[in-house]
C-alpha cells in the first residue's frame, strides 16, 4: 500500500485498473486520497460499452497522433536503494528495447506463416519490468505466441511452470534466479518423468543476482528433460534503461569468472584470482 501511495502521489493517476480480487483486498482506509478518490477497474469485470454510448472524456485511440518522443508509460524502480521513481518510457524507447532483446536472444523475424511461430511461457508479473516488456510486449513485437499463468500458480507449485514448457514446445522463457532454484528445491525427480525441454532454447535469467550454482544445479537437474545449459541467457536489465541494459550474443553455456573486488573497482580484471 505505500508503494502504491507513493506512485499515486507521484503521477496523481485518473484511474486504478486490477481485477477484482486485487481491488478488493485495497482498504481505502489505507490509501492516501489520490489512490482513493478516483475510479478503480476491474479488469475481469463487464465494462460499460464505449462504442455504443461514448462518455463525455471518451478518446477514440484511433484519433490519437501518437509520436515516437510521447510518453508511452510511466515504470517505477525497484526502490531498493531509495522511494521508487518513475521513469519516464518513450515509444521510441520502448521500441528500441524490444529491438535489442530480439536481437541479443538472437530471435529471427518469422514469415507470415501461422504455422510457423515462436512460442513462449510467461508467469512474471506484468507490473514488474522483466513482465511487462520482456514478457508481454515482445511477444507482440515478435509475433509470438505466448502462454500466460499467474505468479502465484508458479510459486504454489513450481513444476507448473516447467510442465507448460514442455506441453507447448515453448522456445523462449526466463525467470530471476530464485525461480530457477526454487524448481531445484520443490521438484522432485519422480515428477519429471514426462518433461520435454529439448525445445527451449533461450532461458533467460535476470532481474536479480544470478548465482552460479544456481545455473549449474539447473542444468545437471534438468539434463534427463533435455534441458541444455547452452540454452541459459544470464542478462541485466533496469527500470531505467527500459529493460534488457546488458546481456550475451544468443543464449550460451554461461562461463563463470572470479574477480578481486578491489581490482575490479580500478579497472583490472584477473582470472586468475582464487
Amino acid at each position: 500500500m505505500e508503494r502504491l501511495d507513493s506512485a499515486a502521489r507521484d503521477c496523481l493517476p485518473s484511474a486504478i485498473i486490477a481485477d477484482s480480487e486485487t481491488l478488493a483486498g485495497m482498504d481505502p482506509e489505507k490509501l492516501c486520497d489520490e489512490a482513493r478518490n478516483i475510479p478503480h477497474l476491474a479488469t475481469d469485470a463487464s465494462l460499460p460499452s464505449f462504442d455504443a454510448n461514448p462518455q463525455p472524456n471518451w478518446i477514440d485511440p484511433h484519433s490519437l497522433s501518437i509520436d515516437p518522443e510521447s510518453l508511452a508509460l510511466l515504470q517505477y524502480t525497484s526502490g531498493s536503494t531509495s522511494r521508487p521513481k518513475g521513469v519516464m518510457v518513450r515509444h521510441r524507447n520502448v521500441m528500441a528495447n524490444l529491438e535489442a532483446i530480439r536481437r541479443g536472444f538472437q530471435i529471427p523475424w518469422l514469415d507470415d506463416d501461422p504455422n510457423e511461430t515462436e512460442t513462449g511461457v510467461f508467469w512474471l508479473p506484468f507490473f514488474h519490468d522483466m513482465g511487462l516488456i520482456g514478457g508481454l510486449l515482445a511477444s507482440l513485437y515478435m509475433g509470438r505466441s505466448s502462454v500466460y499463468i499467474s505468479p502465484r500458480a508458479f510459486l504454489q507449485r513450481p513444476l507448473r511452470w516447467l510442465q507448460l514448457i514442455s506441453d507447448y514446445k515453448a522456445t523462449i522463457s526466463g525467470a530471476p534466479n530464485f525461480a530457477y532454484q526454487l524448481c531445484i528445491d520443490r521438484i522432485s525427480p519422480d515428477q519429471t518423468d514426462s518433461l520435454d525441454l529439448s525445445n527451449w532454447r533461450t532461458a533467460f535469467c535476470g532481474a536479480e543476482p544470478i548465482m552460479p550454482r544456481t545455473l549449474s544445479d539447473f542444468a545437471h537437474r534438468f539434463s534427463s528433460c533435455n534441458f541444455s545449459a547452452s540454452s541459459f541467457y544470464p542478462c541485466y536489465g533496469l527500470a531505467e534503461a527500459t529493460l534488457l541494459a546488458a546481456g550475451g550474443n544468443g543464449p550460451a553455456e554461461p562461463h563463470f569468472l572470479t574477480v578481486s573486488r578491489d581490482q575490479l573497482a580500478e579497472g583490472r580484471v584477473d582470472d586468475s584470482t582464487p
